[in-house]
């Protein structure tokens, strides 16, 4: 087929169109190609993160944290301070022999034998990596009982007309007449002392007037007290129990936090034998 002669001629006009178009085009298709990336950008969500720069901790500043016990100043024992090294942290744990002597002194369980072992801080900052659980309430450096809390999981003692679970990593210390559980090596948690008695009931042998009062303990009546006098060094709740004519004297030191937990797990595992 053929086309017609007037199509396929070619003429100063077809010329002009042809030349404009080679023009004209370049430039449309660049326009089209911006207008289109722009409408994708417009409908495109961008989400970033924000970069967390951390802030040095200022003066003053109570901060909490766990980590490890590095090293241990022991100086205070002479004329310095004694220091926790603790991660990359220096905790001013006791101030020494100064006068006058701070008001406010925080709890600490740590010593150089404790070296490697996790500890729990809550110490006011003095200077960036410098701490002081000295001077304010509720600071100290605590190690981290790791053993099971779970009382099923515990060694069992055996006493006298009595038994008792304790952590594994406690020890037992036997005194005479007194059973002591101590945690972590050091730390005195709970201690039963038994003798023989001619009263068959606590409420025959009690003297209501230097105790508080009666309470149940794990299904004994007992009576027990809070001893707060100020010229002891420890204050204490004491348990008495009568059995089989059998006084058992209770004793609980006042602790925190995780000790205080563990410390009640141990009595509520306290049961009488009858051997």
């Amino acid at each position: 087929m053929q086309l017609p002669k007037s199509l396929t001629t070619i003429t100063i006009l077809s010329k002009l169109i042809s030349g404009i178009l080679f023009i004209i085009l370049p430039f449309v298709g660049f326009w089209a190609g911006m207008e289109y990336q722009r409408s994708i950008q417009l409908n495109t969500v961008v989400t970033t993160t924000p970069k967390v720069v951390a802030s040095p901790s200022q003066k003053g500043e109570i901060i909490e944290f766990e980590g490890v016990l590095n090293n241990f100043i022991t100086t205070c024992q002479n004329d310095g301070v004694c220091v926790a090294i603790v991660d990359d942290y220096e905790i001013i744990i006791n101030p020494g022999m100064i006068d006058p002597f701070p008001d406010k002194l925080g709890t600490s369980d740590v010593w150089a034998d404790d070296i490697g072992k996790k500890v729990k801080v809550r110490a006011q900052v003095v200077d960036n990596k410098e701490l002081t659980i000295i001077g304010a309430e509720g600071l100290y450096v605590l190690k981290i009982n790791t053993a099971s809390d779970n009382p099923a999981d515990w060694n069992v003692h055996q006493g006298r007309g009595y038994q008792i679970y304790y952590p594994k990593n406690a020890t037992i210390g036997i005194d005479n007449s007194t059973d002591k559980i101590y945690l972590s090596d050091d730390v005195f948690i709970i201690s039963i002392k038994n003798e023989k008695t001619e009263s068959e009931t606590i409420q025959e042998y009690a003297d209501e007037s230097w105790m508080t009062g009666f309470k149940t303990l794990n299904g004994n009546t007992a009576m027990y007290y809070r001893n707060d006098q100020p010229d002891l060094v420890v204050s204490n709740i004491v348990y008495f129990l009568i059995n089989d004519k059998t006084l058992y004297t209770i004793l609980l030191p006042v602790l925190e936090d995780q000790n205080k937990t563990t410390q009640q797990q141990i009595l509520d595992t306290f049961t009488f034998t009858n051997d």
